[in-house]
């Protein structure tokens, strides 16, 4: 599973160059997704409880506000939490492991780790 970021505009979400922007936008999503009953961390519980999941078996990479409640899900579960570089601060207190590099790159350093 994965999703795909909607805000790259600056080295992180607390950029000036979001201008408030990306608070707006995550309670949108955030909105949009619980009237959908769409939000992360439940439907990873979910799928884990039905067995099409071992989340203790998962690595959750993210940077985002968006991804506290799943990494802490995930974690519940002796999964490991990676957070990029430029992740929110309230991400890097969830994850194992923050990485040196911002964003993609982040995440290409783990995978290139581990392989």
């Amino acid at each position: 599973m994965g999703s795909a970021s909607i805000w790259e505009k600056g080295p992180d979400v607390h950029s000036p160059d979001y201008h408030g922007d990306y608070e707006l936008v995550f309670e949108w999503i955030k909105a949009k997704a619980e009237s959908l009953q769409l939000l992360k961390a439940p439907l990873l519980e979910k799928f884990h409880d039905q067995g099409v999941v071992d989340l203790g078996a998962c690595l959750y990479c993210g940077d985002g506000l968006n991804d506290v409640e799943p990494a802490k899900v995930i974690k519940k579960y002796g999964g490991i939490v990676i957070a990029v570089k430029n992740a929110c601060p309230e991400l890097k207190i969830v994850a194992d492991v923050t990485t040196g590099g911002v964003a993609s790159d982040g995440i290409v350093e783990i995978f290139q780790n581990i392989l």
